[in-house]
């Protein structure tokens, strides 16, 4: 049951609601006298505020408030007398409603010009979407040495070819691919063959625990072959494959011997090859201590590392197909 004080706030509300009611019914019945000075008067005889005069809102309902609109020097005023900012005049998007902010545009050496007079940023050509929206942007694509072109005519990084991963979008990188076998105790992952190591030790244990198996610990070239191999193992393909986390993998860095270089770290593979620092594979980090590289989980293609490296992991070890 409400006491007087609930009452009395109930009481404002119903009075504050109706007072607001009366000034919205005020402001948009039809009326046959005129509008004040702070207002315009729509062909249908609303009122409503000047300044949603030409504002590209159908305040009136009737439309008379868009109508036989001057843009100022800071509009471009479309072909359906529409004003919108002039920055919005040949950007690529149907601001105007009409396309007449597309029409006869020149586009900048940052931008692409498409069949439909359209100028879109020139990145958007040849990336597999049509972004002119009559798909001019996709004809006559040529990708270079370093990508592989699809069928749709995308470009992609030639190392995608065949990786098991629909970087297409119509599977075309992934048609005619000859997968070889595994040796024993490894398992297809994409163009790899991996192995999880299921007893944790040292980075160092676990070095000689891969060569133990005619392999060595997992080595990877970019962020995309740590995510495809992270997605693939995170819905359990192959079947068989059980790796638990964090895991080392085949990264380490060691003080720089040389004279000039004493003050930064050596980063290297298992394999050999020099991972520059800093990498978009490689957290940042500016400790000068010999570190070794790890995936601390299914979700994160950053390689995290520590100057523990006597820390107890699992491992991923890797070798070559048959």
């Amino acid at each position: 049951m409400m006491d007087i004080s609930d009452r009395q706030w109930l009481l404002s509300l119903l009075l504050f609601a109706a007072a607001m009611s009366s000034v919205t019914a005020a402001a948009l019945t039809p009326t046959s006298g005129t509008c004040d000075s702070s207002q315009f008067q729509c062909d249908n005889k609303r009122c409503i505020r000047a300044s949603y005069k030409c504002d590209d809102d159908n305040d009136c309902g009737d439309g008379s408030d868009e109508r036989n609109c001057t843009c100022d020097s800071s509009q471009f005023q479309c072909d359906n007398k529409r004003c919108i900012p002039a920055r919005y005049k040949c950007d690529g998007d149907n601001d105007c409603g009409d396309m007449s902010d597309e029409q006869n545009c020149t586009c900048d050496s940052s931008r692409f010009r498409c069949n439909n007079k359209r100028c879109i940023p020139a990145r958007y050509r040849c990336d597999g979407n049509n972004g002119c929206g009559d798909g001019s942007d996709e004809y006559n694509c040529t990708c270079d040495s370093s990508q592989f072109q699809c069928n749709n005519k995308r470009c992609i990084p030639a190392s995608y070819k065949c990786d098991g991963d629909n970087d297409c979008g119509d599977m075309s990188d992934e048609f005619n691919c000859m997968h070889d076998s595994c040796p024993r105790n490894y398992s297809r992952v994409g163009r790899k063959c991996l192995h999880g190591v299921a007893v944790a030790r040292s980075w160092q244990d676990a070095v000689v625990e891969c060569r133990s198996l005619t392999g060595h610990l997992a080595t990877f070239d970019s962020v995309h072959e740590i995510t495809f191999v992270l997605r693939r193992l995170a819905t359990h393909e192959p079947s068989s494959f059980n790796l638990t986390f964090p895991v080392w993998i085949g990264i380490s860095a060691s003080r720089n011997i040389s004279v000039s270089d004493r003050h930064t770290l050596h980063w290297q593979w298992v394999s050999g090859k020099i991972e520059p620092y800093p990498s978009p594979l490689l957290e940042s980090f500016h400790e000068l201590r010999e570190r070794c590289g790890y995936l601390a989980s299914a979700t994160s293609a950053i390689i995290s590392h520590t100057r523990h490296c006597a820390e107890l992991k699992h491992a991923l070890c890797e070798t070559a197909p048959l």
